[in-house]
């Protein structure tokens, strides 16, 4: 599992760019201690790759 948390973004636009855009599915966190962070758990290196190409994307439009 991989967890990360933003604070230029919510997490939550980025989990519902990652449903809409790609299918992955991640846990979004909305209280505290993890309050704005997300889960990722990625079983295959395809998963991983194609994550990584949406959460890049992702923070491109956002100008991060």
């Amino acid at each position: 599992s991989l967890f990360g948390g933003w604070t230029f973004q919510p997490a939550e636009e980025l989990y519902q760019y990652s449903l809409e855009k790609s299918g992955i599915l991640l846990k979004l966190f909305k209280d505290a201690p993890l309050e704005n962070c997300i889960r990722l758990t990625v079983g295959l290196p395809q998963e991983n790759a194609e994550f990584l190409r949406t959460l890049n994307f992702f923070l491109k439009l956002k100008g991060a």
